[in-house]
């Protein structure tokens, strides 16, 4: 792990001089050695699984890449069905009754 204190330095000596800003918890964890290995594989799945329940609430009335495919393709139908409606009404039909 000797290689991530050195990366970590590099690192903040490059973006420091350029003044963008860094999540700061981010280094202070790696440097520091806080919350390695502190977190125990039970803590990691409960955590996992109440982020993905709240990813999934918050997208649960997404339309499925079904629907919107369905629902592009409605759209298109209406636009043809407005090009054909426009371009009877500008050029009449000639032929036989």
């Amino acid at each position: 792990m000797q290689w991530m204190g050195t990366w970590i330095r590099f690192v903040l000596r490059v973006i420091r001089p350029r003044r963008l800003q860094l999540p700061h918890r981010l280094f202070m964890v790696r440097i520091t050695g806080m919350g390695s290995g502190k977190v125990s594989h039970e803590q990691a799945i409960e955590k996992e699984s109440a982020e993905y329940e709240k990813y999934r609430t918050l997208h649960l009335n997404d339309p499925s890449p079904v629907e919107r495919h369905f629902l592009e393709a409605i759209k298109e139908v209406k636009r043809l069905e407005k090009e054909n409606k426009s371009q009877a009404t500008l050029k009449p039909r000639k032929g036989k009754l």
